[in-house]
């Protein structure tokens, strides 16, 4: 990965050079047409291997992070559920999670049968810390678990179901912009899980901020010096 990475760089770097030789070249009329010609075809060959190698690299995972902060009395899972559904995250996870929570409600470890999910849960109505919060969120829904230390630093944790902020929480999201999440029934197990699926939005659109950013550096579309051509 490192080398294809060195090499779109490289790429890259050559055709700024050749671009900042056409730019010497357009405030020069004594340059001749098949010298810029030759430029300008050198450079097109240029960006053509570099979006090759940028398109492969769009294919191993570009990473967007995501940081920000729940007030008092938001609910934690929604929070996160709507949060991805907004900036359109198809594939997050939580990096980390810092806060307290005023209530809570778990799933225990042992709910094998979800029809019968009801007995092991548990509800917690007194101030916790947020030790750790990991999971997984898409446009399917969310699995999460929490750790949570009460005011003696007794410690809980399980399945999120709900929870309530009670001054804050500081949550640092990753989204995969090339994955797609989705939660499948899985008859082995009688619950929905995930399931990873590839998101080719996510590499379109790579390609396409790719195509604006070097858009206006194209050297087709620069005007050619007045005076340099010859019939």
């Amino acid at each position: 990965m490192h080398q294809q990475n060195n090499a779109t760089l490289f790429l890259f770097g050559v055709l700024q050079k050749l671009l900042q030789i056409e730019n010497v070249s357009s405030h020069n009329t004594m340059i001749r047409a098949s010298d810029y010609g030759a430029a300008s075809l050198a450079s097109g060959a240029l960006l053509a291997f570099a979006v090759l190698a940028t398109t492969a690299n769009a294919f191993q995972q570009p990473l967007v992070v995501h940081a920000f902060r729940l007030l008092p009395g938001a609910e934690l899972k929604q929070s996160l559920l709507d949060y991805a559904t907004q900036h359109n995250i198809h594939a997050g996870y939580v990096a980390t999670c810092v806060g307290s929570v005023s209530s809570a409600t778990l799933r225990m470890a042992t709910c094998t049968d979800p029809s019968n999910a009801g007995q092991r849960v548990r509800h917690y109505d007194e101030p916790h810390e947020i030790l750790s919060l990991v999971g997984t969120v898409g446009p399917d829904g969310a699995h999460f678990h929490v750790a949570l230390s009460d005011g003696e630093g007794r410690v809980v944790g399980g399945h999120l179901l709900a929870a309530t902020i009670f001054t804050t929480a500081e949550i640092v999201l990753h989204a995969l912009p090339t994955t797609r999440f989705a939660r499948i029934h899985d008859t082995a197990t009688g619950f929905t899980e995930l399931e990873v699926q590839p998101s080719h939005g996510g590499v379109f659109s790579s390609l396409r901020a790719l195509r604006a950013k070097v858009a206006t550096r194209l050297p087709w579309r620069k005007k050619k010096p007045m005076g340099s051509l010859s019939i």
